[in-house]
């Protein structure tokens, strides 16, 4: 089974007081990828993965990702899911914050976007919406707010 690394997960923490939503992008690296579920409907594969995901930047943390794959026979993976993270921000404040995610990647490389919202304790009115971009071989990427 081919392995798609999906490093989309990361992309959504971004700096900035615990107060006000957050302004700057960043990097993220997957550190773990499990295959929770995987089958086939005609052509199509289906996965489930749970991967590990940590970012540096204006902000550091880790985040617990949840991802639903679709693979058309073509290769062109379409993907949803949430992150998770507990994160720190630049003034050191705690707290979670839930991003749902959801993109496309080719095998080579993957884009898709994300959103924050459900925060708690120091990233508890944190909202906003950004990109994110990745290698699938290197199982980095950044992400950047709208």
């Amino acid at each position: 089974m081919k392995r798609i690394a999906l490093l989309a997960f990361a992309v959504l923490l971004l700096a900035a007081p615990a107060s006000a939503s957050p302004r700057g992008g960043g990097s993220f690296v997957e550190t773990s990828s499990k295959t929770i579920a995987s089958s086939k409907v005609g052509k199509v594969q289906i996965l489930v993965l749970h991967n590990v995901v940590k970012w540096t930047g204006s902000i550091g943390g880790t985040a617990q990702e949840y991802l639903w794959v679709t693979i058309a026979p073509t290769g062109l993976a379409r993907f949803a899911g949430v992150d998770v993270c507990s994160c720190t921000n630049t003034s050191g404040a705690k707290g979670t914050i839930t991003m749902p995610i959801e993109g496309l990647d080719n095998g080579k490389t993957y884009t898709g976007t994300y959103t924050l919202g459900q925060g708690t304790g120091a990233l508890a009115s944190w909202h906003g919406s950004g990109t994110f971009k990745g290698s699938d071989k290197t199982h980095r990427g950044t992400y950047l707010p709208r």
